[in-house]
């Protein structure tokens, strides 16, 4: 049976691959990257090199699984072929930025210093992010929306330490 399932689909010129993942992203979040993508669409190589990206991510212990998914050529990006990546709070957070061709500063967040609100992302990730733009004074810094980086407070040190940002 498996055979002939198989060679049905083999027939029909399906392959097998593992699932691309991507983090779910709200309507407002996708018009925001539009509306950015399309301002920045004539951007040289140089001007994206003086951008310096940050980002955190979600380290889980355990086993982890792939999903597999049975594609035609060229379908590898349909909606239907990629599975959504929902953040998880467990584990360990790694916080890093890079610009360019240059990795920047990283931060792993300790268990003992609780959610990164804006309080722990003042004290934690500001100082190494302001350090390493002091060090790199090209460069403007870009986050995501982040609830420890929206926050007013967050905001206020931001702009109190002068740091350069995209917006």
């Amino acid at each position: 049976m498996e055979w002939s399932i198989t060679s049905a689909l083999k027939r029909a010129s399906f392959h097998r691959q593992i699932a691309r993942m991507k983090p779910s992203i709200s309507k407002e979040n996708r018009l925001l990257r539009l509306a950015f993508a399309q301002e920045h669409l004539n951007w040289s190589r140089k001007q994206w090199f003086t951008i310096l990206w940050t980002d955190e991510t979600w380290v889980k212990e355990g086993i982890h699984r792939r999903i597999w998914v049975s594609v035609r050529k060229n379908e590898e990006l349909d909606p239907t072929c990629i599975v959504e990546r929902h953040q998880s709070h467990t584990g360990w957070m790694f916080w890093a930025c890079f610009s360019g061709i240059t990795k920047g500063s990283c931060v792993f967040w300790e268990k003992d210093w609780g959610h990164i609100k804006q309080t722990s992302y003042i004290e934690h990730i500001i100082p190494v992010l302001d350090n390493w733009l002091q060090q790199h004074s090209e460069l403007r810094f870009i986050q995501d929306n982040a609830p420890g980086y929206r926050e007013k407070k967050t905001q206020a040190e931001i702009k109190r330490r002068k740091m350069p940002k995209i917006f």
